[in-house]
């Protein structure tokens, strides 16, 4: 799990997991984490997918693409 956005209220968090099924797949899911809620440490699911190792070099390359812009 990596922290990607950080506030003294808000974390944003991503996670890349490697799946058994399909073969050779990885699971992306983004959380959203609020520190002022009634369980600062609850996580919501703010998007999830399963990729190919392919697709999630794809999505990697275009980020550094846009990042280094």
């Amino acid at each position: 799990m990596t922290t990607i956005q950080l506030s003294d209220d808000y974390r944003l968090h991503f996670s890349i997991n490697e799946v058994s099924s399909p073969s050779g797949c990885l699971n992306l899911k983004i959380e959203s984490q609020w520190l002022g809620a009634k369980d600062p440490d609850a996580r919501q699911t703010r998007y999830q997918t399963t990729l190919t190792r392919a697709d999630a070099l794809k999505v990697a390359v275009a980020i550094l693409k846009e990042a280094a812009r």
